[in-house]
């Protein structure tokens, strides 16, 4: 399979995926041989870019489950499993670990043709170890797939990304539980899980060490003030770069004991604004052209009150898409009606409603 841009397609492209809405609503079936009506249709619903089946390219294998929600139960009974093997110093059982990878790659190459992960917008509201590092893992295959790593880069990314924050585990229990109450001496501790972290992952068979320096150097800046070692710029590995935007992401947008969750578009806001500080510009680039924040079907409330949902996307304005409003300011079921907030410049989402 490959990737192939909206403008691009013709009647000969065979679907390689199915395409379909965050609520599961299937646009177009995979196989599907594509003409002008069915292109037509993929710009209706903001969708810029397919993958389409290529003979002559080679194909990421997985052992897929039937649906996304599966891959995301599947991945973290893995991932505790991992979690509990290195809590005992058992050591961690590949087998597990590549079917987690495998299933992560499945998530996100399923849904990468509009741009939408909805795994992230699945997740339990409340942070855990366990769905953040599949929901970062999730982030970082998106933006390695956007920036057309090969094959063995996207396993090797989505295998760091799962493994950032394995060293958490070797930090005493009483630091963990004490949320954002920390001290400096705390503080400088909690610093240390990134190298717990790449100790631990030295004990897995068959780990690269590009897939190690990524879990030792996750929380690097492109400025030089990270840590553990203050490197800058293209010195910190690329993967340690792409896995520190996804990390943030989602720890920002999730409820933890440190802080409420913060919606989607500041935390989107945020990285932008903290490009060439904490993060490398181009990865930023990547993830502000590409990252959709409000996914097709995603229900939604307005600065003036109403709600609706989210019908398509307008490419490059991931924060402008076009709604149907469905309820008025008293939550009263109303004609339904179309707004683009890329015309309605005074409306914006203020809410992302379950």
């Amino acid at each position: 399979m490959k990737s192939k841009k909206l403008s691009n397609l013709t009647d000969k492209d065979v679907l390689a995926f199915d395409i379909s809405t965050n609520d599961g609503l299937i646009i177009l079936s995979k196989g599907t041989l594509l003409n002008k009506d069915y292109i037509e249709k993929l710009n209706d619903f903001g969708i810029n870019e397919v993958f389409i089946e290529d003979p002559n390219s080679t194909v990421i294998e997985t052992k897929k489950p039937s649906n996304v929600h599966e891959a995301r139960e599947s991945i973290l009974q893995n991932y505790c499993a991992i979690f509990c093997e290195t809590a005992k110093n058992n050591g961690i059982t590949k087998e597990k670990l590549d079917e987690s990878v495998s299933n992560i790659i499945y998530s996100v190459i399923s849904k990468i043709e509009d741009n939408t992960l909805d795994i992230l917008y699945s997740a339990n509201p409340f942070f855990c170890h366990y769905t953040h590092a599949l929901n970062t893992a999730s982030l970082a295959v998106f933006l390695g797939t956007k920036m057309s790593l090969n094959d063995k880069e996207i396993r090797e990314l989505a295998t760091s990304a799962l493994l950032h924050d394995i060293g958490m585990y070797k930090l005493p229990q009483d630091i963990l539980e004490k949320g954002g109450n920390l001290n400096e001496g705390d503080v400088n501790i909690v610093k240390e899980h990134s190298l717990h972290g790449y100790e631990t992952s030295r004990a897995i068979k068959d780990i690269s060490e590009t897939c190690r320096k990524a879990i030792l150097y996750h929380h690097e800046r492109f400025d030089g003030l990270g840590y553990p070692e203050k490197i800058s710029g293209k010195e910190i590995p690329l993967y340690s770069r792409i896995i520190a935007v996804a990390d943030i992401f989602c720890s920002l947008t999730t409820k933890t004991r440190v802080h409420p969750g913060y919606s989607h578009i500041d935390v989107y806001e945020f990285i932008l604004a903290s490009s060439g500080g904490y993060f490398d510009p181009e990865i930023v680039e990547v993830f502000q052209k590409h990252f959709v924040i409000y996914p097709i079907g995603t229900k939604i409330e307005l600065n003036n009150g109403r709600k609706g949902i989210v019908l398509s996307q307008n490419p490059g304005f991931p924060d402008r898409p076009n709604l149907k409003i469905t309820h008025n300011d008293n939550g009263i079921e109303i004609l339904p009606m179309k707004v683009s907030l890329l015309r309605r410049t005074n409306l914006k989402i203020v809410k992302i409603l379950t």
